[in-house]
């Protein structure tokens, strides 16, 4: 049980990278006051009780039959919870994602990223399947001298992977043709993807990202066209500027220091930076933000 005192409950999203899987389990009533950034991918079932989870910038209901998957640099934050909510979620490793993705036909990046949560109290066989996915992977997060710990954490995963991808595909959750490209583009997309999760605060240039594919800049635009219809550029401005929005939201950092942390020259330089990408300026962000944040309490 967690310590309904505290006035902060942290979802404890760090993980280990040599332990490859983190399991947990969270009862009662908390009140999380900042939004926290994923760094590993995340798989989240609701068993009891009712809240709201707010992922990005969009607010979702959970309750009991919630699923959802979260791909690393998420930022998330629950709020309203009843007393008798409960959650259970796994977060495991990059790695484990990496080697899942490029055994996958179809793009796993482009999956995960566009599957919304879903509840499947119509589903079951799939909800017991995702209840028995969390029971075995508690069970693996428990015994980590196993011989084959770390091939039982891909194949749980995998698993679980290919259920929801066959149940989203049935019930047209997404376009899974879209998501259908040749294993090259997909291992080359997948790694680009992980690469810009590892570096994008401070490198921001398509030349560094190619390079490190073995590929180059035109070659690597023609895919990530290919796929989601966005340039390399366009994709590495977007993973920055969420992350900027979420600590702009979520903390009282100083936008000098925020500026200084994403390696930009100066705070002009990341206001003008800022200011094309938003709209507006990172202070006048944030005042919107606090306004509506404000409103909502």
């Amino acid at each position: 049980m967690i310590d309904k005192k505290a006035p902060y409950f942290s979802l404890d999203t760090k993980t280990n990278p040599s332990t490859f899987l983190k399991y947990r389990k969270i009862e009662g009533n908390f009140k999380q006051t900042e939004r926290e950034t994923l760094e590993t991918p995340l798989i989240i079932v609701c068993t009891k009780g009712s809240g709201i989870l707010h992922i990005d910038e969009k607010s979702y209901p959970i309750s009991n039959h919630f699923f959802h998957i979260m791909l690393p640099r998420t930022p998330i934050r629950f709020s309203d919870e009843t007393n008798d909510f409960e959650i259970r979620y796994i977060l495991f490793s990059l790695q484990v994602l990496q080697t899942i993705t490029l055994r996958i036909k179809i793009d796993f990046f482009y999956f995960l990223r566009n599957l919304s949560p879903l509840n499947l109290s119509n589903q079951p066989i799939l909800w017991n399947n995702a209840i028995r996915f969390m029971d075995q992977c508690n069970y693996i997060y428990n015994v980590p001298d196993h011989l084959y710990y770390k091939m039982m954490v891909q194949n749980l995963v995998q698993s679980m992977f290919f259920d929801i991808a066959h149940y989203a595909q049935l019930n047209k959750k997404i376009d899974m043709a879209t998501a259908r490209v040749s294993n090259f583009q997909n291992t080359i997309v997948g790694k680009f993807h992980l690469l810009i999760k590892e570096n994008f605060q401070i490198h921001r240039d398509v030349t560094f990202y190619a390079d490190k594919l073995c590929i180059s800049p035109r070659y690597l635009s023609s895919l990530t066209q290919n796929e989601i219809k966005k340039s390399p550029k366009a994709i590495i401005n977007g993973y920055l500027i969420l992350e900027i929005k979420t600590i702009l939201m979520g903390t009282n950092t100083p936008v000098e220091k925020i500026s200084e942390d994403f390696h930009f020259s100066n705070q002009s330089a990341f206001g003008r930076y800022f200011k094309k990408q938003v709209g507006i300026s990172p202070m006048e962000f944030r005042k919107n933000y606090l306004k509506i944040d404000t409103r909502l309490k």
